[in-house]
Parts: C-alpha cells; structure tokens; sequence
C-alpha cells in the first residue's frame, strides 16, 4: 500500500455535498472564509493540525478519513501501514524503532513504555488509537512527520510543522528553500528537512546566507573571540566567573596586550553594527 500525496484528496467537498451543506455553512461552522474552505477542497491550501480536527468534528469523522487517508469513517488509523510496506519493516521492527526512541526519553526513575508487534498491527487496523505522545514517538521512529504518519495531513514533508514551530508561513519557508537552492548554498538533492532547516535558520538571520545574518554571525565569532582572550588572560577560581572589578591577569601574562586586544574587537563590533545592508 503506497502513499502518494499527489493523488491523495481530502473528502471536504464530498462529506459538505453528501450534507446539503454550502461552503459558507461549512466555513461558519469552524471559523474561517469561504474562501478558505474553497482551496481546502480544490487542494490548493493545506489546514492546519487543529483545523483538520475541527473539519473532522464538524462532519462528525475521523481526521484521516476527512484527509482522504483512511477509508474508515469512525477511525483514525494514519499511514502506519503503507509506510511500513513503503520501507519494507515488520511489525516487530517498527515497535523495534518506536523502543529506540522510547528509550531515549527514559531518564532516571522515569521509563517510558514499549510497544510491541501486536500492538503495532492493532494501530493499522484501527483497534488500537495511539495517543499524540505516541505518535510522535512512531515518528521519529520511522523519520517521517508526525501529523503525516496519523493521518491528519496530507503534507509529506512536514512545511506545515516547520510553519507551525517556526512562525514563518509556507510561502516564506519554500521561497527560502528556493533561494538557497537557486544561489548554490544548499544542493537540490540534499534531505529536504535539512534544506528546511537551514531556510529557517537563514530567515532567524543565523546563517551566512544574507547579509544581516554574515554580520550577525561575525558578531557572534567576535564574542567567542572575546569569550577566548579571557580564558588566556584572566585568573579566576574554577567556577566561577568574571565579574566587573573582580579579575586578574595571569602573572605570566601582558595585561596591556590583553586591554588592547579587547580595544580592538569591541572597536570592531562596535562599527560592524553601525553597518546598514541594502540587501
């Protein structure tokens, strides 16, 4: 059973004709346009974790059968099973990789529970409902995104979760990805998660990819570098830090040369932030 998102339709537009239901009645019903629900059904625009939710309670289904996942009205069953097939594990390795990942979140006194083969079985047929928790942990298991996994999106790469977690909107991410892409500072075949972190890193302004993040990341290397000339330099007990008043220079050290190195770099930080980029 294989997955492709290309052909997968949600089922808005079937459940609201099936309903005598307008668009605007539907758009009402959970709070946003009709032009909203409109590109919902045409698959031009993806909703939003908890707006999946809330067209699945409004029709009265599951969130993967409203997203055209499951054929199952009353189930939420995801992708587990074509994504097992799709990477060619059994059950047992699929509750293999959900212990893995279990296990790394068992700390001290704390263990978090196992899941087995059956359970995983129970999962794809729709008896047994993971909770949020343990989808998540399904997910890292198996590397892919986690709403895609239960169900309740049809977005394979996950833009939605990075827009959610970011607070940059899809267009924002995908145009950055382009441009990085387009100037040669990411390879078009590298991970596409990898290439989404770095767009969001270069939108953070914490990357070498536009001019405002080169001179915020000089700045930061000119504070490590500061940060570097203290530990040379100053003597201080172990522990502790270096307070204003309260610091020696090394008896083996130049305490002039350590007071003009410092000169220098905050001189050089200070006119680095009078810089003003037109790009």
């Amino acid at each position: 059973m294989t997955i492709d998102t290309k052909k997968t339709r949600n089922r808005i537009a079937e459940l609201r004709k099936s309903k005598k239901l307008t668009i605007q009645q539907v758009a009402d019903g959970i709070g946003v346009s009709n032009g909203t629900i409109s590109r919902y059904e045409q698959g031009t625009r993806e909703p939003k974790l908890d707006t999946w939710q809330k067209l699945a309670n409004f029709f009265n289904v599951s969130v993967s059968y409203i997203t055209g996942v499951s054929d199952e009205p009353d189930k939420d069953t995801g992708r587990l099973q074509g994504i097992r097939e799709d990477k060619g594990m059994s059950y047992q390795q699929v509750a293999d990789a959900y212990n893995q990942e279990a296990d790394r979140l068992s700390v001290f006194d704390h263990k978090e529970p196992h899941i087995d083969a059956e359970t995983v079985q129970a999962i794809e047929t729709g008896n047994y409902q993971p909770s949020q928790h343990e989808w998540k942990l399904l997910a890292w298991g198996l590397d892919v995104p986690e709403s895609y996994l239960s169900g309740h999106s049809n977005d394979k790469v996950g833009w939605q979760e990075w827009a959610d977690a970011t607070g940059y909107s899809l267009e924002q991410l995908r145009n950055e990805v382009k441009r990085l892409v387009d100037t040669g500072r990411l390879h078009s075949n590298s991970d596409i998660q990898h290439q989404i972190s770095c767009a969001v890193q270069s939108l953070d302004q914490k990357a070498p990819t536009t001019t405002n993040g080169t001179i915020n990341c000089v700045q930061d290397k000119l504070l490590e570098l500061l940060n570097y000339i203290d530990q040379a330099f100053i003597l201080k007990a172990r522990g502790s830090k270096i307070k204003p008043g309260n610091w020696q220079v090394r008896p083996d050290m130049d305490e002039k040369a350590y007071n003009q190195l410092l000169d220098i770099i905050n001189k050089a930080r200070y006119e680095i932030g009078q810089i003003t980029p037109k790009k």
